[in-house]
């Protein structure tokens, strides 16, 4: 099940404004005994975080670049719904006319009535979906991520000297940066993540679980993705989160499906049989197995593609999809001799 896991709310404001409702949130702070503070995920300019909100699932951030001022909500619909982070809703009409009047309210209190959700603007969205793969099958599938190697318009989030250096745990994760479309991909073990930050008990619920999220970090971005169902310059920022909540499978699945192959995975062997058995044509199947072959060879299907100087990447990885099998095979030291195509575990 795919659903928006956060979204991103922005005030843009000025100067002598943004001081007037920083200093307010200090004040309101100190009389409710809530804490406004420095952020410590933000080094190149000043960013204070208020946790008013954060039992509702809002947090606030005032970012007070040089040349911008703005205030944003960093929302979490699930926990404003009642959810949690391993119980994501599920949009439907009901609960995102409930999810908008919700922040509404919020809004209208922590402002004291100056703006309303409207006067926001919807500037990033997070698409996530739990993937309950097995405990026993979390580390394959990620393994099998990272043999994808090079995504066209993304590059690897992290380097070989990051995985040398233990800063980041290669079988953890496999995460992607767009170059320049604003949008980023991560797939993750969150049994491990939580236990990571030290949430032993909601780890211990997440096992078995594979994370998977695709960002959209920029307002252009968000924009351009309704813009494939609506005209968002004709929405209300109501309207706008009404239309990413309804669309999420639709936004997150093409994204997902640019990175990700489609199809079971084997061994390399029994691959290679159930493309000879298949009744495509035999120049087909003689490019089908080099491919299948070569993944392993170069560790990549980015690379394996290269070597094969394949023109119609897309072609190809349909015949595969038709077969309902990956180029991508699991390797000769896998426990597991077959995994199930990830593609049917966002159906539920």
């Amino acid at each position: 099940m795919i659903s928006i896991h956060t979204f991103e709310l922005t005030l843009e404001t000025t100067a002598k404004n943004f001081n007037y409702l920083l200093s307010r949130a200090y004040k309101m702070a100190k009389k409710d005994k809530h804490r406004v503070g420095r952020s410590t995920r933000y080094t190149s300019y000043d960013v204070r975080v208020d946790d008013a909100l954060a039992s509702e699932g809002i947090m606030i951030e005032y970012h007070a670049h040089d040349y911008r001022k703005s205030i944003k909500l960093r929302v979490n619909p699930s926990e404003v719904l009642g959810g949690s982070d391993l119980n994501l809703w599920k949009p439907n009409t009901r609960n995102i006319e409930a999810l908008v009047e919700k922040l509404n309210e919020h809004i209208d209190d922590y402002f004291d009535s100056e703006y309303t959700l409207d006067d926001l603007i919807l500037s990033r969205v997070e698409f996530t979906a739990n993937l309950d793969v097995g405990k026993e099958n979390v580390a394959a599938y990620i393994r099998l991520m990272h043999k994808i190697g090079k995504v066209k318009g993304f590059s690897a989030k992290y380097s070989v000297s990051d995985y040398a250096a233990e800063d980041i745990k290669k079988e953890r994760s496999f995460d992607l940066e767009g170059k320049t479309n604003g949008i980023a991909f991560t797939i993750y073990d969150k049994e491990a993540d939580l236990k990571e930050r030290g949430k032993k008990e909601k780890a211990r619920k997440a096992a078995g679980i594979l994370r998977a999220e695709v960002r959209l970090k920029k307002r252009k971005v968000v924009q351009a993705a309704m813009r494939e169902f609506d005209n968002p310059d004709a929405l209300t920022t109501e309207e706008q989160i009404a239309l990413v909540s309804k669309k999420s499978k639709e936004i997150f699945g093409i994204t997902f499906a640019h990175i990700v192959p489609y199809g079971d995975s084997y061994k390399l062997k029994d691959a290679e049989q159930l493309v000879k058995t298949s009744g495509l044509k035999a120049k087909g199947k003689d490019k089908m197995l080099r491919l299948l072959r070569l993944v392993p060879k170069k560790k990549s299907l980015y690379l394996a593609f290269k070597e094969l100087d394949v023109r119609d990447k897309d072609a190809m990885l349909g015949w595969f999809a038709e077969l309902n099998v990956s180029p991508i095979t699991i390797s000769k030291r896998e426990d597991v001799s077959h995994l199930k195509n990830i593609y049917k575990y966002l159906e539920h």
